[in-house]
């Protein structure tokens, strides 16, 4: 099963600042990227992290001793409603709040943008789930499939 959730205020999510999130550019962070990938064993390669970059995906990372710590990113569904999506932290920092604060981080952004923020994940990822609670996101779906269900309409 996937989960689905929503926050569509910026007052409704709880925030804190992390002065070592940044937003990547491709040519900038380029070996920060690949060797984050390398390092977590992520199947998709380097080519499409820049890929993404190039055509306005827009991802951040949060960022100590010139070390992608973690990463996430946003998706643009429609004019109304933006995802945070992707958020990977390194193995080795994991259980540090990194996967919160790039949320956090990510949310934040859409909210300023006056979109409403959506996010999902699977069942089995409690992590990810926690984090999407505790930030002040509410639950709107469970579904086999969330592409079908609710992301077709956008």
């Amino acid at each position: 099963m996937e989960y689905l959730y929503r926050i569509s205020n910026v007052e409704k999510l709880i925030t804190f600042s992390n002065d070592d999130i940044v937003w990547l550019s491709a040519k900038k962070h380029h070996v920060m990227i690949k060797e984050f990938i390398d390092a977590n064993d992520i199947i998709t390669g380097i080519s499409v992290f820049d890929e993404c970059l190039e055509n306005g995906i827009n991802y951040c990372a949060l960022i100590k001793d010139k070390k992608i710590l973690a990463m996430g990113c946003v998706e643009r569904y429609s004019d109304l409603i933006w995802e945070v999506a992707d958020i990977k932290v390194h193995q080795a920092h994991r259980g540090n709040g990194y996967g919160k604060a790039i949320t956090s981080f990510i949310s934040n952004y859409i909210l300023v943008n006056g979109r409403s923020v959506t996010g999902y994940t699977r069942e089995n990822n409690l992590a990810m789930r926690k984090i999407f609670t505790n930030l002040g996101f509410e639950l709107i779906l469970v579904s086999k499939n969330l592409k079908n269900d609710y992301y077709s309409q956008f």
